[in-house]
């Protein structure tokens, strides 16, 4: 499969690429490295969505099986990560703003590939995002949107959240609010305490959650 990829990269074959990213990304999944099958996935989806081919739903689906907690439990992309994914979407990304994105978005995949997706398709500038994203009218806002009427629907989900923002160091949970939280990948737990599990959810609840 790595010289199928070499080869279609070498003629520009846009199609071939997405296809062959899509192939490794299963074969990384098979044998759980968990962090390349997202990486590999992730650029399946972009290229296949990029020349409207419908292929893009095969990458797609196993990232949604990792994005729900349905396989191994998907690790954060670390700074250097999200730059490297940057450029392959064509982006650039200083050391700096990556570690800036990385902790916005708890380097999320699903956050994390969205906001590269919305600035390449949409010719969107990528800071102006990262500034808006917490807000009622950012790329995010649905995502926001769902989350917070979750809280809202769940009252001792959403009195927990609002410890877990008011406070600046980890605290200490009841685990079933703890699991709860971080099933909707609100916290991450750190031994047996909880803290907010990026910058998007501090900034968009802290005034909601008040």
């Amino acid at each position: 499969m790595a010289k199928g990829l070499e080869a279609a990269q070498f003629v520009g074959d846009f199609y071939l690429q997405g296809i062959n990213y899509a192939y490794i990304a299963q074969a990384y999944y098979s044998v759980s490295i968990i962090q390349k099958t997202v990486t590999t996935g992730c650029l399946g989806v972009y290229l296949l969505e990029k020349i409207g081919s419908s292929e893009w739903r095969q990458p797609a689906g196993l990232l949604i099986i990792l994005h729900v907690g349905l396989g191994p439990e998907l690790p954060p992309f670390t700074s250097s990560e999200v730059q490297d994914l940057a450029g392959r979407h064509g982006l650039e990304l200083s050391s700096l703003e990556s570690i800036r994105l990385q902790s916005l978005l708890g380097g999320f995949p699903y956050l994390v590939r969205s906001i590269f997706y919305q600035a390449v398709r949409y010719q969107l500038n990528l800071k102006q995002l990262m500034a808006n994203a917490a807000t009622d009218v950012g790329i995010f806002s649905h995502h926001l949107h769902e989350q917070l009427w979750y809280l809202q629907e769940n009252p001792s989900l959403l009195e927990a959240d609002q410890q877990i923002i008011r406070a600046n160091t980890p605290i200490t949970l009841e685990q079933k609010l703890a699991f709860g939280l971080k099933s909707l990948g609100l916290v991450r737990l750190q031994k047996n305490k909880v803290t907010v599990s990026c910058q998007l959810y501090r900034q968009y609840f802290r005034d909601r959650l008040a």
